[in-house]
């Protein structure tokens, strides 16, 4: 995402600072255009949509935050239907659970705000909606770069497909927030 934001500083925004994703997946960075549903609680609407086709996309998953009494939204399960669905990863404003299982899924990537042991238990989502993460707003279609250095969109591709790499590991270090860092990654 550094590099992104270096060679196309118009073409990109990074999102809010403010918010602090950590890496689950085993993708260390993933992209693609942009799905979005708001699901406050409701991981069975998040499963709905994953076990439809992804076209190399990333699903964007506005669970509300983190929130006392809410639960997980997205596990294991899901990642391995979102995988036979070709998605590219998911990013989390909100709780994830099955982290080691998650870590080990190496062409897939997680970004979340946290864990929970405990799965959300509403059923009702909207899908194709513009969500807003902190301050910042996500829009269906837009394409989205996400890594270690955080989180970085833009209207079209600007990556020449070159973005992503496989492979990865299980750190749990936040990402340093949304556009954080300014490490030589991709």
């Amino acid at each position: 995402t550094a590099n992104l934001a270096d060679a196309q500083p118009q073409a990109v925004v990074a999102l809010d600072a403010s918010v602090h994703f950590y890496d689950y997946g085993g993708a260390s960075g993933f992209s693609g255009q942009i799905e979005t549903v708001q699901a406050f609680d409701a991981p069975n609407f998040v499963s709905q949509v994953l076990n439809q086709p992804g076209q190399n996309k990333v699903l964007v998953i506005d669970a509300g935050g983190l929130r006392s009494g809410m639960g997980a939204v997205f596990d294991g399960d899901m990642a391995n239907a979102a995988v036979r669905n070709g998605w590219k990863g998911v990013i989390v404003n909100g709780a994830i659970r099955n982290a080691a299982q998650l870590s080990r899924m190496t062409t897939f990537g997680v970004k979340a705000l946290g864990t929970s042991p405990k799965k959300g238990n509403a059923a009702m989502g909207q899908k194709g909606v513009a969500v807003t993460i902190g301050n910042s707003q996500l829009q269906p279609g837009w394409w989205v770069y996400a890594d270690g250095d955080g989180v970085v969109m833009s209207q079209t591709d600007v990556s020449g497909g070159s973005f992503g790499s496989v492979g990865g590991g299980t750190s749990m270090m936040s990402s340093g927030g949304y556009g954080g860092g300014t490490a030589g990654s991709t």
